[in-house]
């Protein structure tokens, strides 16, 4: 399901019989076993497996399955509605998990279609193209899924005021925090770009109050579009009937804005600065497969505007006590900086005022 990674060391003997004993519950026969990515420690694991009826990728998930048989569902959905997404492979009674509490702590595995080709290149422009088209596709997809009885739903609508509210007053707590250590490079470039975030974030929170947030809550509850929470290159693969995304295990129903935030953000921060032409050019190649509302146009501009690439490069260093390049913040300062000062043309073209 994907190109080979670094391998753990595995138990040999008892980690196979387990992995045998999940695959004799499908209605192949395994012939071969071989690991991709395996983190024992985290309870997860990739192994591409050679059956009578070809490959097939088995997941140790690393998720309770409750979860997985959230995610199992939506992927299901998705694939069967175009959406560029590996198909889930049912067990010979019809389950599309296996849930093992028999070993220490409960596993749950699933089995995909297995999908060979390249790792995308976003600095590639055609690669670029066809995985802002393959997000658009899923979320085009998502549209009329229904959750299985039974089944948890697994939403994030709601959640920006509050969000924001939170990142904000941490941001606000780290400025004192960096006073204290002035001297410090990352702490330098943290106080350089700090006023300019709080006002961003003071400016996102005040439109997202006034939009029309909590009405498309309430009406579209628990939600209509399926999102990747993890969309990025080292999740999609590049086949020759185009990208294929991976590793939907965290699935869930959030405002199609919150990828295409993350997937603009991460563009421009790792391209040297704000550029008005990468989101104009990222909106139309979107719009070429899923179109947005002015509504959901205006969200994206407020989550555009909230300062994410800020709070991001910052929050490691003091949320998490863990080192951080100090060249990181400067790059997040100068992001937003620049990205202030083009608010006046890109709010307006998203619907924003």
């Amino acid at each position: 399901m994907r190109s080979s990674g670094s391998q753990s060391p595995q138990p040999a003997t008892l980690q196979q019989s387990q992995l045998q004993a999940v695959l004799d519950r499908y209605p192949f026969k395994a012939h071969q076993i071989t690991p991709v990515q395996v983190e024992a420690e985290k309870g997860k694991g990739v192994w591409k497996v050679e059956t009578d009826k070809g490959a097939v990728c088995l997941k140790q998930t690393g998720h309770p399955a409750d979860r997985i048989a959230f995610s199992v569902a939506t992927q299901r959905h998705l694939a069967a509605h175009g959406a560029p997404v590996p198909e889930v492979i049912p067990t010979c009674d019809g389950s599309l998990f296996v849930a093992d509490g028999l070993t220490a702590g409960e596993q749950v595995y699933a089995v995909y279609q297995w999908i060979s080709g390249r790792g995308a290149c976003w600095e590639d422009r055609n690669d670029l193209r066809a995985s802002v088209a393959a997000m658009a596709s899923l979320h085009a997809a998502s549209r009329g899924f229904a959750v299985p009885p039974g089944v948890q739903v697994f939403t994030k609508l709601g959640r920006w005021p509050d969000s924001y509210a939170e990142m904000e007053e941490k941001l606000k707590e780290w400025k004192e925090q960096a006073h204290s250590k002035p001297d410090n490079g990352f702490t330098v470039h943290f106080l350089a770009g700090i006023d300019v975030a709080l006002e961003l974030a003071a400016q996102a929170r005040h439109a997202l109050t006034a939009s029309s947030y909590a009405t498309l809550v309430e009406r579209l509850w628990p939600g209509d579009t399926l999102i990747h929470q993890d969309f990025g290159p080292s999740n999609l693969i590049m086949t020759e009937r185009g990208p294929y995304l991976l590793d939907l295990e965290t699935v869930t129903f959030e405002f199609p804005a919150r990828n295409l935030r993350k997937l603009v953000g991460e563009l421009m921060k790792s391209e040297g600065g704000w550029r008005n032409e990468v989101l104009d050019e990222i909106l139309a190649w979107y719009t070429e497969v899923n179109s947005l509302s002015r509504e959901h146009l205006h969200l994206l501009a407020i989550d555009l505007l909230f300062p994410h690439v800020f709070y991001d490069a910052a929050k490691n260093w003091f949320k998490k006590n863990k080192p951080e390049k100090p060249e990181r913040m400067a790059r997040a300062t100068r992001f937003e900086r620049e990205k202030a000062e083009s608010i006046s043309v890109w709010l307006p073209k998203l619907g924003g005022s």
